[in-house]
């Protein structure tokens, strides 16, 4: 047996498996024996089932954002590369010297530009894909409230 040098014997290999359902499942076993009056563990349960549910949703926007973001570099990439050839192949470098400085100029302006706006796009994909993600996670906690709140007024009665 290979002896590990953590002591608190972690497997972070094991940390990205997590299986919703298995977990689900464990947490109803433990819940079904505790007994505590007053306390609707089914509830407790569909409330926890929820919660993964959200943060399932939000991991699978999150991670669709992030391809739709890589498949739109790769685009950039490859536009970036055409339109510098297209570039190279227009600049004239037997014109006359003013001429050719106006055309650096002219392309190094036209290159910053693409490249701003370029850039702006990514980020406002980003923030998107961020901003989505965020809205699943909250409409569960403000749901998550409002279930808190009707079992108290619930518990009050």
């Amino acid at each position: 047996m290979a002896q590990s040098n953590n002591p608190f014997n972690f497997d972070p290999s094991k940390m990205f498996t997590v299986d919703p359902q298995q977990m689900m499942t464990q947490w109803q076993s433990a819940l079904e024996s505790i007994n505590l009056p007053g306390v609707d563990m089914g509830k407790i349960l569909d409330a926890q089932r929820k919660n993964v549910e959200a943060i399932s949703e939000a991991n699978r926007i999150a991670l669709e954002g992030v391809q739709s973001l890589m498949q739109r570099q790769a685009e950039i990439m490859q536009q970036s590369v055409e339109e510098a050839t297209k570039m190279m192949q227009s600049f004239d470098p037997a014109s006359d010297p003013t001429e050719r400085v106006a055309q650096q100029t002219a392309l190094a302006q036209e290159a910053f530009q693409q490249a701003l706006d370029r850039m702006r796009e990514l980020a406002e994909m980003a923030n998107a894909s961020q901003a989505e993600a965020f809205e699943a996670i909250q409409a569960r906690f403000n749901e998550s409230v409002e279930e808190i709140r009707s079992g108290i007024q619930n518990a009050g009665k």
